[in-house]
């Protein structure tokens, strides 16, 4: 991609909304679950390694948390620049808050009954990662009803009321 997307800010979970997040973990949570997927199927770029390189290296090896890693090194803002091309233009038809499925998916999968904002945790991406799987392999035969709705998405805050 030529111009810098920016798919996630966690800041904008923080104000502005009709139900704030309670911290910053919670309102990185969306991105995270999605970022660790990424990781997992080396769909991320060489830019994010090469510029993330130690604490990326200390979150491989157990030694900081995904959190750490998007909170130091991307400002808690996930970026067109951090995923590779193929990570890129499924994030575009998938994770994209207005048009994809991502919200629905996670907030369904992942809900359960919490209200609101869901932090981070291995548990849960285990839960989610089969469904994230099935998605990106629609996606990558061709089938866009897999991971986009045919009618605008709610807004994210309305998937858990």
């Amino acid at each position: 991609m030529s111009d810098t997307y920016v798919y996630d800010k966690s800041k904008y979970h923080m104000t502005g909304q009709p139900s704030g997040a309670a911290s910053w973990e919670h309102a990185s949570g969306t991105a995270l679950f999605f970022l660790h997927w990424c990781i997992d199927q080396n769909l991320v770029s060489e830019y994010f390694i090469e510029e993330s390189r130690e604490s990326f290296e200390d979150y491989r090896g157990g030694r900081c948390s995904l959190f750490h890693l998007y909170e130091k090194e991307w400002d808690m803002v996930l970026l067109s620049d951090m995923l590779s091309d193929e990570g890129n233009a499924f994030a575009l038809a998938y994770f994209e808050y207005d048009k994809g499925k991502y919200l629905q998916d996670f907030f369904v999968t992942l809900n359960s009954g919490k209200d609101g904002y869901i932090v981070y945790s291995e548990e849960d991406y285990l839960r989610f990662k089969p469904l994230l799987d099935s998605r990106y392999l629609a996606w990558k035969t061709g089938d866009l009803q897999a991971v986009r709705n045919v009618v605008p998405a709610k807004k994210w805050w309305q998937f858990w009321k």
